[in-house]
């Protein structure tokens, strides 16, 4: 088995590291309790709920922001400038 690294000494370097050591597991693998085999079988449950009666109207829309960002740029232009 081999873990390709990469890491920064100075500069990028990639090195390849073999592993020779075996891994030996121990008992058999684990089974999932029936509850979880249930659960996975089972359809999901989707609710679909319905729109809302009123839908929320927008307070001015895109001439609320353009005048919004005209007072900005206003204030913009008032503030000093701090960097040579």
């Amino acid at each position: 088995m081999s873990v390709d690294l990469a890491y920064f000494d100075g500069k990028v370097k990639q090195d390849r590291y073999y592993f020779s050591e075996k891994i030996d597991v121990l008992g058999p693998p684990a089974q999932p309790s029936e509850s979880d085999l249930l659960r996975s079988k089972s359809e999901p449950k989707i609710e679909v709920e319905p729109p809302p009666e009123e839908v929320p109207t927008k307070s001015g829309g895109l001439v609320f922001f353009l005048i919004a960002a005209g007072v900005a740029a206003f204030f913009m232009v008032l503030t000093p400038c701090v960097f040579p």
